[in-house]
């Protein structure tokens, strides 16, 4: 025997906020200077879920006896929210007119306050790079 199926809709809601900012400076004329920073603050949720209660949906849960569904958690798998920062501190030397050497310095960090859908990511690391820059090539 089958029963069908049983739907309902539901809304979704999305909430992001980001503020980024640049700063650059000549220091001397061989060496440049740049800081940039990054911070979003991000939610999303889903409304609570209310499934009808219909009169298939009565009889299919009396057969099965099982079927004890409780729908009032559901709209919370998919909450989201966090908050991510990135900082960056960039020096460059210019060794040539077309050879510079770069140093920077990436700070990141992330806060999870809903660990549900992958568990909690919350973290911080510190990438340092270092290398050569071509600015540009031929004449």
């Amino acid at each position: 025997m089958h029963y069908g199926s049983l739907y309902t809709e539901t809304d979704y809601e999305v909430k992001s906020h980001i503020l980024n900012g640049t700063l650059s400076y000549q220091l001397m004329p061989s060496v440049a200077l740049n800081v940039q920073g990054t911070f979003s603050k991000s939610s999303a949720s889903f409304d609570p879920v209310e499934m009808p209660q219909t009169p298939l949906r009565t009889l299919a849960e009396e057969k099965i006896h099982l079927a004890n569904y409780d729908y009032s958690t559901i709209h919370s798998y998919s909450d989201l929210d966090y908050q991510f920062l990135n900082l960056r501190l960039g020096l460059t030397y210019a060794i040539s007119k077309i050879v510079g050497w770069d140093l920077v310095i990436d700070y990141y960090d992330l806060t999870d306050n809903q660990g549900y859908v992958y568990g909690v990511e919350s973290g911080t690391f510190y990438v340092i790079r270092t290398g050569f820059s071509i600015y540009r090539s031929g004449k």
